[in-house]
């Protein structure tokens, strides 16, 4: 099976005692972190700093928004089979699985408006508000393993693959003013 097998098997083994009660949040979580509602939440970022002349949101933003389609090149690359579970079987539209779009996005976009909370806000909502983003990234990744759309390494991938990119665009900002 391999150490990646090993690992997708051991959490799906813990996500799968999860109460079918759960599954009408999952869904909702899942529509929070889906690519299309991340890059409408990209473009109020950047339009934003545009508007405003921050080009702490302008440009952290359009290399976000630049990154985007990174997960579906390397999807196009790996060629991973998802799941075979009835919700890839109802899904409107076939990709392949590895890295997860959802997780790699909710990643760059919720990850980056944490950024942009810590850099900015100085009210006693800043780290409720980066707290609360954070989990929305975990639970983003939950629901696509709790739905059955993605492997738990898909979303972990998605993960890796979000945090160096907005590690690096993170990085050109360090030291400069908002």
């Amino acid at each position: 099976m391999g150490y990646i097998g090993e690992f997708d098997q051991a959490v799906l083994n813990i996500v799968e005692r999860l109460p079918a009660v759960l599954h009408p949040f999952m869904v909702f979580i899942t529509t929070i972190g889906s690519p299309l509602y991340c890059m409408i939440i990209l473009l109020v970022i950047v339009s934003y700093g545009y508007v405003r002349k921050n080009k702490l949101f302008l440009i952290s933003g359009t290399l976000v928004l630049l990154a985007m389609p990174l997960s579906i090149i390397l999807k196009d690359l790996t060629k991973r089979i998802r799941p075979d579970t009835p919700y890839v079987q109802n899904m409107l539209f076939r990709t392949y699985s590895f890295p997860s779009g959802h997780a790699y996005s909710s990643f760059l976009v919720f990850g980056l408006l944490a950024y942009l909370a810590y850099r900015v806000m100085q009210s006693a909502w800043k780290w409720p508000l980066i707290v609360t983003l954070v989990t929305l990234v975990f639970l983003v990744g939950l629901s696509r393993i709790y739905l059955g759309a993605h492997f738990p390494s898909d979303v972990v991938g998605g993960w890796i693959l979000a945090s160096a990119v907005l590690l690096l665009t993170i990085k050109l900002f360090s030291g400069r003013d908002a």
